[in-house]
């Protein structure tokens, strides 16, 4: 990840065991309250919970990546995504709390106001591949999201239109 013209390195600030735990309902989603391993509470800042590659490859269930406050105690949504309930026993690896910086993220709705300041850039790697043009696709979600202030896409693999008003009300997608 970039911010401000430099790489942010995400370091890892905890792992997360499951408690003896059964899901019964197969393809069915339960939230937990889960343990944090070596948790200092010097850190209190915004993670992301990450599965671990050994639960996964494991096939029990699928950990949900969620944003958390890290503490001592963290929301864990696991999914069961086979046809038999399934039990993870107590000291089961299910994740990574990750800890980047909290200002990367949103604390309420008002915040995001605030967000298309490019704080953050994100790079789409394709390669040798070049941009690709698509054609307008019409949609009504545009205008209720243009109420919403949402800001032109800019760079080589964005689209190439934009809304023109036609009439008092209506807006269309057109090619430049």
């Amino acid at each position: 990840m970039e911010r401000d013209n430099q790489q942010i390195h995400l370091s890892l600030l905890g792992k997360f065991v499951g408690w003896r735990l059964k899901i019964k309902s197969s393809r069915s989603e339960v939230v937990i309250q889960d343990e944090v391993l070596n948790y200092d509470s010097a850190f209190k800042v915004t993670c992301i919970i990450e599965p671990s590659e050994e639960f996964h490859d494991r096939g029990k269930a699928l950990v949900g990546k969620t944003v958390v406050t890290s503490n001592e105690t963290v929301p864990v949504s696991l999914l069961n995504i086979s046809d038999n309930f399934q039990v993870l026993n107590v000291g089961t690896l299910v994740g990574y709390l990750i800890r980047a910086e909290a200002n990367l993220f949103a604390g309420s709705d008002s915040d995001l106001v605030q967000a298309h300041i490019n704080i953050v850039k994100h790079r789409i790697h394709t390669g040798a591949t070049r941009p690709i043009n698509q054609p307008p696709q019409e949609d009504q979600h545009i205008n209720n999201m243009m109420l919403k202030n949402i800001k032109p896409s800019e760079g080589p693999w964005s689209s190439e239109i934009v809304l023109v008003r036609k009439g008092w009300e209506h807006y269309v997608l057109c090619r430049l």
